[in-house]
């Protein structure tokens, strides 16, 4: 790479690695392996992951006890971007709410 050239880093692809993760387009919530890049590391850790971790661990299975028929009810969206994933939009049917 020549001194001088502009070089864009990407570091939300690195937890999109299909060599490091089976199925990295999908969403699994109990996946194993090398840890995800999203907070990223040392001096530049997030100080809001603690908090996003324990909000997403206390929410998700409320959300699934709450729709146990919770499906995915249409294409999603993809957020469009050089470097934030996401989505726009995830389509659902929640079913009968459990009591």
């Amino acid at each position: 790479m020549p001194a001088g050239q502009r070089v864009v880093l990407l570091p939300g692809a690195a937890d999109r690695d299909p060599e490091v993760f089976a199925e990295p387009d999908v969403l699994r919530l109990d996946r194993a392996g090398e840890p995800p890049l999203s907070f990223g590391g040392g001096v530049h850790y997030c100080l809001g992951a603690p908090p996003a971790r324990l909000e997403a661990q206390l929410a998700f299975p409320a959300l699934l006890r709450a729709f146990p028929g919770l499906t995915q009810a249409g294409p999603a969206v993809a957020r469009k971007g050089l470097v934030l994933h996401g989505l726009t939009a995830l389509p659902v049917t929640a079913g009968p709410r459990s009591r």
